[in-house]
């Protein structure tokens, strides 16, 4: 006798889960579910949505990039999420943007201008030295299951 089972591929460390979120604002700050966090390094707190307005299932991949700034993770998004992203940074421009890997705020970044090659840059709080593992979990976390 043949059992069939479900079939599944590695589930995702849900410490290394990425979500970005929008910075609540005005009248949003209402809503009991708008949360506070604080970023690691600099204690910048921000308000932020309780959805994810990126979630991780609209993320593609991550890559550890080297700017005039420093290093930063370059997330691309998924080509279905592209369009909905270009909205998003167009909406909610001058606003932050929070990346949340797990339950842990990392870095947040000001929409400055309209996202149209479906690619968002970020620094993030983290050690210099903990960054190519950061990046290396995260990017497992993106092809695993969630």
């Amino acid at each position: 006798m043949l059992l069939a089972g479900c079939a599944t591929g590695p589930k995702a460390d849900p410490q290394f889960i990425p979500n970005f979120f929008i910075e609540a604002r005005g009248s949003e700050l209402r809503n009991p579910r708008v949360t506070s966090v604080q970023l690691p390094i600099s204690a910048s707190v921000i308000q932020i949505k309780p959805v994810p307005s990126i979630p991780h299932f609209d993320l593609q991949s991550v890559q550890l990039k080297q700017g005039t700034m420093g290093p930063y993770l370059e997330f691309a998004l998924n080509p279905e999420s592209r369009l909905r992203l270009m909205e998003l940074s167009g909406t909610y421009r001058s606003r932050r943007l929070v990346l949340v890997v797990g339950s842990e705020p990392l870095g947040a970044w000001r929409i400055d201008r309209i996202i149209e090659d479906g690619t968002l840059a970020i620094h993030v709080e983290v050690d210099e030295g903990e960054l190519p593992t950061l990046v290396q979990n995260i990017q497992k976390s993106l092809q695993a299951q969630p």
